[in-house]
C-alpha cells in the first residue's frame, strides 16, 4: 500500500509540472519497487512528454530505462534528445557519450553513433558533433573501417539541414581589383599540425605569386567549451590564445604571441604577415556569421581556398560562390559543392564515384612544405651524420596508436637480420602499454624515444632509413626524410605511399630486406636511391602548380 502511495505522490508532482531529474527518477523507482513493468513507466513518461516536450529530464529518464532493458539504440536516441534540450552540451549528465564510451566493440560503437546521427529526431548541432567524433576517431586509427557507416551521407544530410533555412545573403557580383585571396583552414593549430602547415605553405606561395592572403580559420568546437569529462570520446586540440587580438609569430619551433597592432589579429610566418580571424562561438553562432562573409566575398569576387576536408563552412559557402577545396589527405575529398582536387592519380575503381562530383575532380599533388630546406643547407656529407649502427627512424605524435602489429612484425623481421639495428621513435615518449606491446617483437634496448622535438631534422638525419607505419598521415615527415636523401620504407597505402611512390613502398617484408641490403652494399644502387629521393622531394614541393590546378588556372 505504501508503495502505491509513493507512486501516486510522484505521479501527482509530475502531472502538476514539477519535473526535475529527481522527481522523474523517484516515479520510476517507486514503480519498479511496486513491481510495475518498464512498459508502464515508458507509457506514462511518453504521455507526460507530449505535455512537456521541452523538458530534457523526461527523455533522459527514458534513456536510462531503455539502457537497463539492453535496447542501446532507443537509449542512445533518448539521451540524444535529452542532450539537445539541456543547457549543458558536455557535462557529467552527458549520458549519450558515456553510453558510447561503454561499448567495447569498436564497430558496434560507431554503428550506433552513426544510427543516432542519421536519425531525424536530433538536432543539427548534435549530429555534427557525432559526425566529428567518427571522423576524428577514424583518422587516428580507432574508428570505423569495418563499421556500417555512410559518413558521406551523414555529411550531406548536415549540409542540407543547415542550408534548408539558415543561410541567406544579398548577391552582388563585382570585383574591386584587390589581390586578396581568402584561406579558410578547417582547423588552425600549431606549425606541426598538417592543415596549419599547409595553410602557411599556400599563403607563402601566394605572396611569391603576387597575391595578398587573408586567413580566416574555423574549428569544429568552441574555444570556451570544456570537453574534459570522461563521457566525451573526442578531445580535440585547440589553441585558445587565437581567440584574442594579437600578433602570432609561427615558425618551426612553435608559436609566440605579441601585442596586436590592428583591429584583427596577425600571423607572421617566414617574414610574411597575414590578417588573421578565428571564427569562435557556438555552432549556431558560426553558421549565423556566414551570410556576412558571403556578402563581402561575393561583392568583391574574392577567391576562396578552403583547406581540409570535410569543411562545413566551405560547403555552405560553395552553394553561393566558387570555393576551391584542398583536402589534407590522399582520400577522395568529402565535398558536395566545392571545386576540388585529388592529391594523387584516380584509381580505376574510383571512376564511378568520381563522376558523381558536382565539379570535375582534377588529379594533382599535395602541396608540401618542409620545416627545413635540405636542398639549400650544408648537409652535403650526410653519411658523416649517421649512427655507427644501422638505424631506422619513425616519426609522429601518435606512434603509440599508429604502430600496429603489422608494423611491429616489420620491425621484428629487420632485427632478425640486423640484431644491432636501432629503432628511433621521434615525437613520442613511449608509454608503458606501447613498450609492452613492442617488447613482444623487438628488443627494447634497441628502441629509443625522443619525446617531442623542436628540430626534427637533427633527429632524422642521424638515421639510415625512415620507416612509415601503415597509417593516415606521416606524409610530411616522409618527404623530409627524402629531402635529406634518407630512403623511406612505406606500406603501399596511406599518405607515405602517395608521397614516396612505388619505389619506396613495400607490402612484402622480404622485399624490404633486399632493398636495405642492396642500399648498404651496392654503391651504384645507393646513387639511384639518392636520385629518387631528391626527385620525389622536388615533385612534391611544387606548390604553385597545385594552386593553379586547384583554382582551375584562376590563380597562376
Amino acid at each position: 500500500m505504501k508503495q502505491h502511495e509513493n507512486i501516486s505522490t510522484a505521479k501527482k508532482m509530475l502531472l502538476n509540472g514539477h519535473i526535475t531529474l529527481n522527481s522523474v527518477n523517484e516515479f520510476s523507482v517507486a514503480c519498479s519497487e511496486a513491481g510495475f513493468k518498464n512498459d508502464y513507466i515508458i507509457k506514462f513518461l511518453s504521455t507526460l512528454r507530449l505535455k512537456h516536450p521541452r523538458k530534457h529530464e523526461i527523455p533522459y529518464e527514458l534513456g536510462h530505462i531503455y539502457a537497463a532493458k539492453g535496447d542501446l539504440y532507443q537509449a542512445a536516441l533518448f539521451f540524444a534528445q535529452s542532450l539537445d534540450l539541456s543547457v549543458e552540451s558536455c557535462d557529467e549528465n552527458d549520458m549519450l557519450f558515456y553510453l558510447f564510451s561503454q561499448i567495447s566493440n569498436v564497430e558496434e560503437k560507431f554503428e550506433l553513433m552513426y544510427r543516432i546521427a542519421i536519425a531525424d529526431s536530433i538536432s543539427i548541432q548534435l549530429r555534427y558533433r557525432i559526425f566529428y567524433e567518427i571522423i576524428y576517431s577514424n583518422f587516428v586509427g580507432v574508428g570505423v573501417k569495418n563499421a556500417n557507416c555512410n559518413i558521406n551521407k551523414l555529411f550531406s544530410k548536415i549540409i542540407y539541414l543547415i542550408t534548408e533555412n539558415n543561410v541567406q545573403y544579398n548577391e552582388q557580383n563585382s570585383s574591386d581589383g584587390s589581390k586578396n585571396v581568402i584561406l579558410m583552414p578547417s582547423q588552425f593549430l600549431s606549425p606541426l599540425h598538417g592543415p596549419t602547415q599547409t595553410t602557411l605553405v599556400i599563403a607563402n606561395s601566394l605572396v611569391e605569386m603576387g597575391y595578398e592572403p587573408i586567413i580566416i580559420a574555423s574549428n569544429p568546437i568552441q574555444f570556451d567549451k570544456k570537453y574534459t569529462t570522461p563521457s566525451c570520446l573526442f578531445h580535440p586540440s585547440i589553441v585558445s590564445s587565437y581567440n584574442k587580438n594579437a600578433t602570432f609569430y609561427i615558425d618551426e619551433s612553435g608559436i609566440k604571441s605579441g601585442q596586436g597592432v590592428h583591429q584583427f589579429s596577425t600571423i607572421v610566418n617566414r617574414g610574411n604577415e597575414y590578417p588573421f580571424v578565428h571564427l569562435n562561438g557556438s555552432f549556431d553562432e558560426k553558421i549565423a556569421f556566414l551570410p556576412n562573409l558571403l556578402e563581402d566575398f561575393i561583392k568583391k569576387n574574392t577567391p576562396i581556398i578552403a583547406i581540409g576536408s570535410p569543411h562545413l563552412h566551405a560547403e555552405i559557402m560553395a552553394m553561393y560562390i566558387n570555393v576551391y577545396l584542398l583536402p589534407c589527405n590522399f582520400s577522395l575529398p568529402m565535398t558536395e559543392n566545392c571545386h576540388s582536387i585529388l592529391c594523387r592519380n584516380i584509381k580505376d575503381s574510383e571512376l564511378k564515384q568520381v563522376k558523381e562530383y558536382k565539379y570535375e575532380l582534377i588529379e594533382s599533388r599535395f602541396p608540401y612544405g618542409l620545416r627545413f630546406n635540405a636542398l639549400n643547407d650544408d648537409t652535403s656529407n650526410l653519411d658523416a651524420t649517421k649512427t655507427p649502427q644501422i638505424s631506422f627512424s619513425l616519426v609522429g605524435g601518435r606512434l603509440e596508436l599508429e604502430v600496429e602489429d603489422i608494423m611491429m612484425v616489420r620491425l621484428s623481421e629487420i632485427q632478425k637480420v640486423y640484431p644491432d639495428a636501432i629503432f628511433k621513435f621521434i615525437g613520442v615518449d613511449g608509454n608503458d602499454k606501447f613498450k609492452d606491446r613492442l617488447s613482444k617483437y623487438v628488443s627494447l634496448t634497441n628502441c629509443f624515444f625522443t619525446g617531442f622535438v623542436k628540430d626534427i631534422k637533427l633527429e632524422i638525419i642521424k638515421t639510415h632509413f625512415y620507416l612509415n607505419p601503415k597509417r593516415n598521415g606521416g606524409g610530411t615527415s616522409v618527404l623530409e626524410a627524402l629531402s635529406l636523401s634518407i630512403p623511406t620504407i612505406c606500406f603501399k597505402s596511406g599518405d607515405g605511399y602517395h608521397t614516396a611512390g612505388d619505389f619506396f613502398s613495400f607490402d612484402d617484408n622480404l622485399e624490404i630486406l633486399t632493398f636495405i641490403s642492396k642500399y648498404l652494399n651496392d654503391s651504384e644502387f645507393k646513387k639511384k636511391v639518392t636520385a629518387e629521393c631528391l626527385h620525389s622531394y622536388i615533385l612534391n614541393t611544387d606548390v604553385k602548380k597545385v594552386i593553379n590546378d586547384l583554382t582551375r588556372g584562376r590563380l597562376s
